[in-house]
């Protein structure tokens, strides 16, 4: 925020400041503001609002539920998936890497639920339960064609409330896939939480502003957990100078890996950096977060200490057999920075771009299906998830246009081949935009190795 406009300041006050998005998510964030401001369009502006209080807000999970799942793909659910261009799962499409690993080891219930608001519908496609999260992916349709669309409210409660734990909100990603449809995933993880039921009923609520207008949907569902979960304990601690790191516990599920850890520093005035974990397997692969799941139960001041005795970072699920230990790396990420892009004509296929201390990209593949436009990319990177996005492509119009990655796969130590989709894009006269950025700052000395067999 500091080099940012009057205007931007103004209309976010201190959101930005107290939400932990990463520096790419900001920016996201004030180029949909300076497109409010700086373009009078009638093209679709899609915008997340972030309240202040849903991410630092740790929430009970209280709500109910009653709808039948299907272990085939239902006839319904297949004409309503086939509506949407050249997407056969949401959870494929948009879905982190563990909900794409879920609905390749059939661990996704294939669910058909409907509510109906004033002037749209909303079905819920996908679910799927691990003990760890619940995340469903759906599609909104409006009568009208969506112009403006705003999240207002996404929660998921239990209707067994004494035997839920304590959640975290997470949005997920959505699209605009049609002119009247948007397709999403909606996601809550669980926080400090006792062992949940193998069955549950959930009540998916969702409210949102779609061209000016409040719409709201209410579920009911029952979900199965998925099996097949570890617990280690490892009580490891490192120290070095002031500063000391424990991982507690990890648990892992087929479509989870969480990280409890406690931490202890110095206290310091007026620091604007943001401490973050990372999970890295014994052959170099980062794993990545579950998007905006950082989890922080209190930070206390004592003896001049600042003590964070519990924390939880959600990751992807960890490949069983080729997994032997993960070491959980500390690090340092400057929180203000300056927003000075890079942009110049997209070539298509040997597009280079040089992201400074966050390694390089070389766009080795262009794919057009119908609408949709898929780029293969190697990332050579030591920080490869530390963005949802490191590059976006604006038109001749000046639309910026975001990806969704589609596939990751790691090929060795700092190196990897990213998929990417870009939907309902101009083939001709695209500008390419990206970041040259100071790397964070890793922790070495208080990183910690864990043997998982």
């Amino acid at each position: 925020m500091k080099n940012d406009s009057k205007f931007i300041k103004e209309t976010l006050g201190n959101v930005m400041k107290d939400v932990h998005f990463s520096e790419r998510d900001r920016k996201k964030v004030l180029t949909a503001v300076k497109m409010v401001k700086e373009e009078k369009s009638s093209r679709p502006n899609i915008i997340v609002l972030y309240k202040k209080h849903i991410v630092a807000a740790i929430i009970f999970c209280l709500f109910i539920s009653m709808l039948l799942t299907f272990p085939k793909l239902s006839p319904t659910l297949a004409n309503t998936l086939s509506s949407l261009p050249f997407i056969e799962s949401i959870f494929k499409a948009y879905g982190d890497g563990g909900l794409k690993k879920g609905k390749d080891s059939q661990l996704v219930s294939n669910i058909i639920a409907t509510s109906k608001s004033n002037e749209a519908e909303m079905t819920i496609e996908e679910a799927i339960y691990d003990g760890e999260r619940i995340s469903f992916s759906y599609v909104v349709e409006s009568k009208e064609p969506i112009r403006d669309y705003q999240i207002d409210n996404l929660n998921v409660s239990l209707k067994e409330e004494a035997r839920a734990g304590i959640g975290k909100l997470t949005d997920g990603n959505y699209e605009l896939v049609t002119p009247n449809k948007v397709a999403g995933i909606g996601t809550v993880n669980f926080i400090k939480h006792k062992e949940l039921p193998k069955e549950i009923e959930v009540q998916p609520y969702y409210a949102v502003v779609i061209n000016g207008k409040y719409e709201i949907f209410q579920f009911e569902f029952k979900l199965t957990k998925t099996e097949n979960v570890e617990t280690i304990t490892p009580m490891i601690t490192r120290q070095s100078k002031e500063s000391e790191f424990t991982v507690k516990e990890i648990k892992r599920t087929p479509i989870t890996t969480v990280v409890n850890m406690s931490y202890k520093r110095p206290v310091t005035e007026n620091d604007d950096n943001m401490l973050m974990f990372r999970l890295i397997t014994n052959e170099g692969e980062v794993i990545p977060w579950i998007y905006n799941t950082h989890g922080y139960g209190g930070i206390t001041i004592k003896d001049n200490m600042e003590v964070m005795d519990s924390i939880q970072e959600s990751f992807e699920g960890l490949d069983e057999k080729n997994t032997d230990s993960v070491t959980i790396q500390p690090m340092i990420v400057q929180n203000i920075w300056t927003y000075n892009p890079i942009e110049k004509p997209f070539r298509g296929k040997d597009t280079k771009l040089d992201l400074g201390e966050l390694g390089k990209i070389n766009i080795i593949g262009v794919k057009y299906t119908g609408n949709v436009m898929t780029l293969t990319y190697e990332l050579n990177s030591q920080f490869p998830f530390l963005h949802s996005n490191y590059f976006t492509l604006k038109d001749h119009l000046g639309k910026v246009y975001y990806g969704a990655k589609t596939s990751i796969t790691f090929k060795k130590k700092d190196h990897y081949i990213v998929e990417e989709a870009f939907m309902n894009i101009s083939k001709k006269e695209l500008t390419i935009e990206y970041m040259q950025e100071e790397a964070p700052e890793i922790l070495k000395d208080l990183e910690i190795e864990v043997p998982l067999k």
